[in-house]
């Protein structure tokens, strides 16, 4: 299973346009509505958690835009 630490987390959110905050590896509000925002968006459910599924998505939309 691939994993991704917080401020990673963050950074992409950051990139995507989903998280305002601070790259600080703290999952506060700014980071718990980023999430909630991308999920929603994604199809991903209504949730503040960064599972599997989400940490996917992220990266194969990363991917795509680097190409």
């Amino acid at each position: 299973m691939l994993e991704m630490t917080m401020k990673r987390l963050q950074m992409n959110l950051k990139y995507l346009g989903y998280y305002g905050g601070d790259i600080d590896g703290i999952k506060g509000p700014l980071t718990k509505a980023g999430i909630r925002r991308f999920r929603l968006d994604h199809g991903l459910g209504d949730s503040e958690i960064a599972d599997q599924p989400m940490i996917d998505c992220i990266r194969e939309i990363i991917c795509n835009e680097q190409r």
